[in-house]
């Protein structure tokens, strides 16, 4: 059956953030007009143990134990949520077809995704939507995968549309609602990551560059209102960051990891700006092969991943992006406690996926 995400109102709202090495879940309650941050918690695998990457299978029994142990650490009560599906896992792309009704569309978009999805339809699920209902449009069933992926940029002539695809197997689908049954939770939602990062930052006016340093890559994403426009993936991490360090001085990956918190960039500038800067170069090449496809003026890059908040890397990114960066804080407008300010600022970054699809059934 169907279920329409605009439909009724929620007071509280869960999003489960299923990383490569990590899991994190917020939970906001409507509080008036206003969203207040209820409970938040967080697991972070060891440092050389992957839970879920391109080559390492997702486990449904070990990631649903990680996040009943979340829930219940963290008095967390919701149990309608939506999850997140990395980007290397799911397919989106953006076609151009003719002005259509939605009947002909259908029939149209079938027929075009099999040139776009690198599987048999069959094996997958898929969804599509008219670009201009924005990145929160798609419907979940039980459920389809929302907006959010590898998006190419095609630009439509006025008498017709883009329409954004999107795709995830079957299996997967299966999986990730196994751990919501084993979690204890009721799946209302997945989606790519992206679009769950650019609903985090949305308030932000313009086009910008969100740059996702992860655990095993860095997604980097150009990003117009609350969806993604382009994408691109640089296989660079804080993991590795960290076990470069380790490596260069002779030190085991925790020592290593402590010390590139504490010391930033200069920890060890020889073997760490090199990689960073194979990240914020590849954002300054996109920048401009997206400005100068679209004249559109990119206004700041927005950092986030827990290696955003590395002292010297926002500094660092502006100088080689020749761009104002921040560091993105997905709590701005949201009501929490004042002593937890601090605590937020510096666990924000690493929340933003998390965040993001926790606002998706208020907005």
């Amino acid at each position: 059956m169907l279920r329409n995400p605009f439909g009724n109102k929620k007071e509280k709202s869960l999003g489960v953030d299923i990383g490569t090495s990590s899991v994190k879940i917020v939970e906001f309650s409507r509080k008036g007009d206003k969203l207040e941050l209820t409970n938040y918690g967080e697991f972070v695998s060891e440092a050389e143990r992957a839970l879920y990457s391109s080559s390492v299978k997702l486990s449904p029994n070990d990631t649903a134990r990680i996040i009943k142990t979340i829930i219940q650490e963290a008095h967390i009560i919701s149990t309608d949520a939506t999850m997140s599906i990395p980007v290397f896992s799911g397919f989106s792309t953006v076609i151009s077809l003719p002005d259509m009704s939605d009947a002909e569309l259908d029939r149209a978009v079938s027929y075009e995704a099999k040139k776009y999805i690198p599987l048999p339809l069959s094996e997958v699920q898929f969804e599509w939507t008219r670009l201009e209902n924005s990145g929160n449009a798609s419907v979940a069933t039980d459920p389809i995968p929302a907006p959010r992926g590898k998006v190419q940029d095609f630009t439509a002539k006025s008498d017709r549309r883009d329409i954004l695809i999107v795709a995830v197997t079957k299996e997967l689908i299966s999986k990730y609602q196994k751990i919501a049954k084993l979690s204890g939770l009721a799946l209302s939602h997945l989606e790519l990551d992206t679009f769950s990062l650019a609903r985090s930052f949305a308030a932000n006016e313009g086009s910008n560059l969100i740059i996702d340093i992860g655990s095993r890559n860095t997604i980097l994403s150009i990003v117009k209102g609350d969806w993604p426009v382009f994408s691109r993936t640089v296989e660079v991490s804080g993991y590795e960051l960290t076990k470069l360090l380790a490596s260069s001085l002779g030190i085991d990956f925790s020592r290593a990891e402590e010390r590139k918190k504490k010391k930033g960039i200069d920890a060890g500038a020889d073997v760490i700006l090199p990689l960073l800067d194979s990240i914020f170069l590849e954002g300054r090449r996109i920048i401009d092969e997206y400005s100068r496809k679209k004249n559109i003026k990119i206004k700041k890059a927005i950092l986030v991943g827990g290696t955003a908040r590395m002292p010297g890397i926002r500094e660092h990114a502006a100088k080689t992006i020749g761009l104002e960066v921040v560091v993105g804080f997905p709590f701005s407008g949201i009501i929490y406690p004042k002593e937890l300010d601090s605590t937020l600022h510096d666990l924000g970054p690493s929340f933003s996926i998390a965040t993001g699809l926790a606002l998706r059934e208020f907005r």
